[in-house]
């Protein structure tokens, strides 16, 4: 359907009630359904889009903003395969709490009937992943649905909202003037006084009581202040396994990390008769093994969550901490790192380490990886300051992705995305991204040729690696040349087989404005 210039459109309705909303930038991979957004988005300058090459990258990406710049940011998804493309780290995004708004374009009303090539089920796909779903029925319902799918993404805790938005209805003209809903930032929410004094209570009566951190509440004043609550109630302080992103500096408290795997984190929880998990999830087993109990805590252990109903989870602590009168109580958190030595072979202890000693000052570390990052967090203790993000939903392929979106929100930060071979090749299309934008990304990959934690699992079993299993858990033969795939997509690589030519790599991308790339060979 054709429209004058003049004329406004369904999609300027949704562009410009996205854009009051707040939504600043919008990572695209659009399709013939999408063009009446893209023309829109050409008229608004508030609004900027970045292109990727695969809609994964476009999800993780937003993923990676959303952490960073605490609001969302938008997705353009050609269709039902779009969105199925995207799934996986839109799976990362609402397990990390992250705001995320998809535009995903659908056909044309009138043409659903007669089920066309690309057409499926969007809205089946969508609730997989998505805490809200909104449709339009015409094109005058966009710009409200618009501005709710920011809304919903944002309020209680935060996550995926999907909006599909059929192609005639995008292209039609409105038959009344655009009026644009409000919008307002929302408050964060306190939790009830009863909901405070119950908790005071109960970590008072506890032996052993354990604050579980994560999601949003592992930015400096969440850390200080559960430190104030620890300190003052006898509590231990432990971080989620994979956290979403936690500020470490001088000064800040070094909550213990738990462990991914079950014997170690069950170990780490033993002695806990209580777990107050303040943002985090209950600590439960990433994957079932025989007979073991799904959570990870002893048989005595009550386990609590008393942020529930939208309540922020920073908000909470910081009452927390005023209703026990400890509020200006000094926290004595970690003394600046002293570097280390550096020695032994290229392996993932000596590779964190030496991230480590060389980070610049308010890095973005982005990790992805099991076995190659055991050391990472622990090694990253007293280092320069910096934020540690993690890929708390365990679906592949989100670190060099998610460091497009963090580049973004933060452009005079340097990234560090540090990924496994395995992984990376899920999204590589990601580099492209990066060089295209030119972002400030040091994508260090560990090239072990091996998905090392599923030997570890069939090990476990009591299974040697031999004929298929071997096939399925090696990445070799071809061996993936990371260098040349990344010059390929127009970023600047090199190999390191040793410390010192990781290191001085390290440095040189560290120096070096734009994207570049280290394949740490071992």
């Amino acid at each position: 359907m054709m429209t004058s210039p003049n004329e406004t459109t369904g999609a300027d309705a949704l562009i410009a009630a996205s854009a009051k909303a707040g939504i600043e930038v919008c990572f695209a991979n659009a399709g013939t359904s999408e063009m009446a957004m893209l023309a829109s988005l050409m008229r608004e300058p508030g609004i900027r889009v970045v292109p990727v090459l695969f809609e994964g990258v476009a999800s993780g990406a937003a993923d990676g903003y959303a952490r960073m710049a605490s609001k969302p940011a938008s997705t353009m998804l050609h269709l039902g395969p779009g969105l199925a493309n995207a799934s996986a780290n839109l799976h990362n995004a609402r397990r990390g709490q992250s705001p995320v708004v998809n535009w995903i374009g659908d056909h044309a009303t009138w043409l659903m009937p007669h089920d066309p090539p690309l057409h499926s089920d969007i809205h089946a796909l969508a609730t997989n992943t998505s805490k809200w779903v909104g449709r339009p029925h015409r094109s005058e319902g966009i710009s409200a649905l618009a501005s709710q799918a920011v809304r919903k993404a944002q309020e209680g805790k935060a996550g995926v909202s999907s909006l599909i938005l059929p192609m005639n209805h995008l292209e039609s003209a409105l038959a009344e003037p655009l009026v644009l809903p409000d919008f307002k930032v929302l408050e964060a929410k306190h939790a009830p006084e009863k909901v405070i004094e119950d908790s005071a209570q109960i970590l008072r009566v506890a032996e052993k009581p354990l604050l579980l951190l994560g999601g949003p509440a592992m930015d400096a004043i969440s850390l200080r202040n559960a430190a104030r609550i620890g300190e003052a109630m006898g509590a231990k302080l432990m971080v989620e396994q994979f956290p979403r992103n936690i500020r470490r500096e001088e000064g800040l408290p070094v909550p213990e990390r738990l462990a991914y795997l079950p014997m170690f984190a069950r170990q780490q929880l033993a002695n806990h008769d209580l777990i107050l998990c303040l943002g985090a999830d209950r600590p439960a087993c990433f994957f079932g093994y025989g007979d073991e109990a799904p959570l990870l805590t002893g048989p005595n252990c009550e386990v609590l969550n008393p942020i529930k109903d939208g309540i922020c989870p920073g908000t909470f602590l910081a009452d927390l901490v005023l209703f026990l009168g400890v509020h200006d109580k000094t926290i004595v958190g970690a003394e600046e790192r002293a570097e280390k030595t550096l020695s032994g072979p290229l392996q993932p202890e000596t590779i964190c380490r030496a991230m480590a000693n060389l980070l610049p000052h308010e890095s973005i570390v982005i990790c992805e990886g099991i076995t190659s990052s055991l050391p990472l967090y622990d090694e990253l203790a007293g280092a320069a300051p910096h934020h540690l993000i993690t890929n708390k939903g365990g679906s592949i392929g989100f670190a060099l992705s998610a460091a497009v979106g963090a580049a973004i929100a933060a452009p005079k930060q340097r990234v560090v995305s540090y990924v496994g071979d395995g992984s990376a090749a899920y999204t590589i299309q990601a580099l492209w991204t990066q060089a295209r934008e030119n972002l400030n990304v040091t994508n260090i990959i560990c090239v072990n040729r091996a998905y090392v934690v599923l030997q570890m699992e069939l090990m476990r079993m009591g299974v040697q690696a031999e004929g298929v299993g071997e096939d399925l858990t090696h990445i070799g033969r071809p061996d993936m040349n990371f260098a040349k795939i990344a010059e390929g997509f127009g970023v600047p690589a090199v190999e390191a087989h040793n410390l010192e030519e990781f290191s001085k790599a390290l440095e040189e991308s560290f120096a070096r404005p734009g994207p570049g790339l280290i394949a740490a060979v071992f």
